[in-house]
Parts: structure tokens; sequence; C-alpha cells
């Protein structure tokens, strides 16, 4: 929300996007800050059709962390742009995980 971008821009936020029904905005946006050459890194919290608008907004070999799936834990992905910037997806979860995962 608006409110939530103005509360980040207190903790030094530069730039954000306000998400409503057209996904194609994250891209734009992303794009556009970082002069057409897309993000380093992304965090997908939602996943859904979230994943695919994270990879049209990666830029070649950046690399995408999918932690969540509020947006649904399905998705149709651009498999062809994928391959093509060379990008890493992985997956995790946000829950306790045990000693042995973590000491790795």
């Amino acid at each position: 929300t608006e409110d939530k971008i103005t509360r980040a821009a207190e903790y030094g936020l530069e730039a954000g996007t306000v998400v409503a029904h057209d996904l194609e905005v994250i891209s734009r946006d992303a794009l556009e800050w970082t002069g057409g050459n897309g993000v380093e890194v992304v965090l997908d919290l939602v996943g859904g059709a979230y994943t695919a608008a994270s990879i049209q907004a990666a830029a070649i070999r950046g690399r995408i962390m999918l932690i969540g799936t509020m947006a649904g834990a399905s998705a149709s992905l651009p498999l062809g742009l994928l391959l093509r910037k060379r990008l890493t997806l992985r997956g995790t979860v946000l829950r306790a995980r045990p000693l042995e995962e973590r000491s790795s």
C-alpha cells in the first residue's frame, strides 16, 4: 500500500511500487529504477503470478529467492526468459530448520 511505502521511506527506501492487479508494474518500475538492467536479487514473498513478474524484473544472471506462496503455490513461468537471463531461482521457507541444515 502507499502507506507502507511511505513508512518504509522513513527507513531509507528510495522507491516503491503499489501493486494492485497489474503485475506488469513490477517489471516496468524495476527496469526504470535500474536503467533497463533489471534487479540483481528478488525476494519473492508471495509466489503465484508474482514469480513470473519477478523473472521479468530480474537482471541477467539475477537471483530470485522464492520464500512464500500467499498468492498461490502454482505458477505459469516464462521458462525461455528464465533461461535466456541465466537466472537462479531458489526456494526456501521462513520456518525453523534443524541444526544440521542451519550449520551447512
